[in-house]
């Protein structure tokens, strides 16, 4: 893709995650992020399990069950899920998160 396809399909990207409740907080460690990469748009995120734990206040109970795993699968499927019912083809393989373009 070139940078004049890549930046309407970042900002389309952007509007999407908001609608279904992600939040771009590039530069930070929270939330997803947005890249723009040669062949679509990659969407990386942090995960940490004692931020889920913190917020579910069961903390031991929870750490001995949770994985870090397990919580980046949780949001790569419903990053995926938010993305496609939007039109956007997603492709998991990138180890570090999900390359995303157009359908078409």
């Amino acid at each position: 893709m070139n940078e004049k396809e890549l930046k309407p399909l970042v900002d389309e990207i952007r509007h999407v995650l908001a609608a279904g409740g992600f939040a771009d907080l590039e530069g930070t460690d929270r939330g997803p992020i947005v890249q723009e990469e040669a062949h679509g748009v990659l969407i990386t995120w942090q995960a940490s399990v004692h931020a889920v734990l913190s917020m579910d206040g069961r903390g031991d109970q929870l750490e001995r069950l949770v994985s870090l795993h397990d919580i980046r699968q949780v949001v790569g499927h419903a990053l995926t899920a938010i993305l496609e019912r939007a039109g956007l083809l997603v492709d998991p393989s990138p180890a570090d998160g999900l390359l995303v373009t157009r359908a078409g």
